[in-house]
């Protein structure tokens, strides 16, 4: 336990992460805070605008799992789509006053699917 307490101080120290937030990394797992871990809450960090991104074992899940290579094929349709899509959103959220990041919600609703319905028709 101690070594994982100096582990977390060393990272948090030379990369300006709060240890708290390392601590959210770790949970329930006993896996070690990688430097991986530290640049994907950097990262996350300066991707949040309005709406607070967690990264926590169950963020990191996906994470690994959407950068594998067996999603490579649909996360490049994912982000050809997002191209064409999110200008469109952004523009239209902006108006409204509405936070860009409600943007992601049609990735996991629609993965940007404009003909897909949903089994209750919406």
């Amino acid at each position: 336990m101690k070594e994982l307490i100096l582990e977390m101080e060393h990272y948090a120290n030379t990369n300006n992460v709060p240890i708290i937030e390392l601590d959210s990394i770790k949970g329930n797992s006993d896996s070690p805070i990688t430097p991986e871990d530290i640049d994907i809450l950097r990262r996350s960090k300066l991707l949040s605008k309005t709406i607070p991104l967690e990264y926590n074992e169950q963020v990191k899940y996906y994470i690994d799992k959407y950068t594998s290579a067996n999603y490579r094929p649909y996360m490049n349709k994912l982000l050809g789509l997002s191209k064409h899509y999110f200008p469109i959103y952004e523009s239209i959220l902006s108006e409204v006053g509405v936070p860009e990041e409600i943007k992601y919600l049609s990735l996991v609703e629609s993965s940007l699917d404009p003909h897909l319905v949903s089994r209750s028709g919406a």
